[in-house]
């Protein structure tokens, strides 16, 4: 995983949902990048399930989560984002959504 995100302005119009259990090994490398990416202005909202290893995440609340970020999304908000899009911003385009 890179320390820092692609040097590339359309990442910051790509909103990023992560769900990791606690205990898996990817909940470090998300821990060491989450700030970093945050701060280059990446959409980045993380999501550490107490008490699991790499399994399947999705409780109610997991989902609950899920939904009201794929609403934001849906709304044309960039869930994680430092400053919302502008409503002129290219971020209100159609883009892709990657959920992890």
């Amino acid at each position: 995983m890179l320390k820092t995100p692609p040097d590339d302005p359309a990442i910051r119009t790509v909103p990023m949902f992560v769900l990791v259990g606690e205990d898996d090994g990817g909940a470090r490398a998300w821990q060491a990048v989450a700030q970093p990416w945050r701060a280059a202005g990446v959409p980045l909202i993380v999501h550490y399930v107490p008490g699991k290893g790499h399994a399947w995440l999705f409780g109610k609340k997991q989902i609950a989560d899920l939904n009201g970020w794929l609403e934001q999304v849906a709304a044309g908000k960039l869930p994680g984002a430092a400053t919302p899009p502008a409503a002129t911003a290219p971020a209100l385009a159609p883009r892709r959504v990657h959920i992890w």
